[in-house]
């Protein structure tokens, strides 16, 4: 499943390539070259990736309860936060003028619960993005998932609220589509309207744990999946052919696990794909031009060549950088958070134990074992 990540990061790189890049210097590069994906449907699957990452590990790490919801809130902050926090702050040492932004924009950037909701209303109908430091606009489908996180242990363990979010969302969805057609605002930054592919990665591993010979070996869904999103080319972003696709997509998430979990170097790659979504406009924004100016000399006349190598060696030196912020900066913090959350708990714990022994009242230490 690693390969999969990082091809969907890179789908979203290469778009803002091209809209950045590309597209300003008279290249192009279609969307058949990365199977009919785009950076909208890449976040979407990336959606889907999540519920049933999600719904897995509620199920098999962390049990219902304060304790498993207070471990599952933890490991989730850390996940998020050990590398955009690290990028946030190099943003803003290099790029300082979010310095003069509100207070409001400043802590919801900072924190991201609500980035998505502020993109899209501060300045409607145009979207907000002045809430985050250079570089990190892509970062506002982190808000939607730190709010899907903070969901996730009580909607993802009640079939009735699993059911009537999902229904609630798709029913919201419909009339947005139908009035707006793509509007980022509502049917594609509004969390309300995009949840449910969330829930389709919950429904698909539920669906695996009741039948778990059916998906075991359905890796071949995946073509069919890419055959019709090569088919979604040229049409708008709804459309029959994308629901064919998440369907397919969505089947063969379970038998992907399975075949790649104890993968060493697929679990290597999808490390990867965090790093590059957050770290590519500042490569694209330094190294864009520069590999451009190579691919012109490498192919002087040649559109072709210097579209689709440009993409190729972009690509690799996304990869690369990837590589050196996951193992250098990525691992190293996360390590950090852990011990750090580890020390604040342990004081936590130790002074509810003093307070509840000079008060005489036992009870405080089993709460605190509770939550702790």
């Amino acid at each position: 499943m690693g390969i999969l990540r990082l091809f969907l990061a890179l789908v979203v790189v290469i778009d803002h390539c091209r809209l950045l890049i590309l597209r300003p210097a008279g290249f192009e590069v279609n969307d058949y070259f990365k199977l009919g994906m785009n950076a909208g449907y890449a976040v979407m699957f990336f959606y889907i990736i999540s519920g049933f990452l999600i719904s897995l590990v509620l199920d098999t790490k962390y049990t219902a309860g304060a304790k498993g919801t207070w471990a599952f809130y933890k490991a989730r902050g850390i996940r998020i936060y050990s590398l955009y926090w690290p990028i946030y702050l190099f943003s803003l040492l290099m790029y300082p003028g979010i310095a003069s932004r509100s207070l409001v924009d400043r802590i919801t950037s900072f924190f991201l619960l609500g980035a998505d909701w502020r993109v899209c209303f501060k300045d409607y109908p145009h979207e907000y993005f002045s809430l985050f430091p250079f570089g990190l606009n892509p970062a506002w489908s982190l808000g939607v998932e730190m709010t899907f996180y903070l969901l996730a242990p009580f909607l993802l363990r009640s079939t009735t609220a699993l059911l009537c979010v999902f229904l609630m969302s798709v029913a919201t969805r419909i009339p947005l589509v139908q009035e707006f057609g793509f509007l980022e605002s509502w049917t594609y930054h509004f969390f309300p309207s995009t949840v449910f592919f969330f829930l389709i990665g919950k429904i698909t591993y539920r669906f695996s744990k009741k039948f778990p010979d059916t998906l075991k070996n359905a890796v071949w869904f995946l073509p069919l999946a890419a055959l019709f999103s090569i088919r979604t080319v040229g049409m708008t972003f709804d459309n029959t052919y994308l629901y064919l696709c998440v369907f397919f997509f969505a089947l063969a998430l379970p038998s992907l696990f399975h075949h790649t979990k104890n993968n060493r170097v697929m679990n290597f790659l999808g490390d990867l794909s965090f790093p590059v979504y957050l770290t590519q406009v500042f490569i694209i924004s330094y190294f864009g031009p520069r590999v451009l100016s190579l691919m012109n000399q490498w192919f002087p006349g040649n559109v072709t060549m210097v579209s689709y190598g440009f993409v190729l060696l972009f690509s690799l030196l996304m990869i690369a950088v990837a590589t050196g912020v996951f193992l250098f900066v990525e691992r190293f913090c996360a390590s950090l958070m852990k011990k750090t959350a580890a020390w604040m708990e342990s004081v936590w714990f130790s002074s509810l134990t003093k307070l509840a022994t000079k008060c005489a009242v036992p009870d405080a230490v089993v709460i605190s074992q509770t939550i702790i």
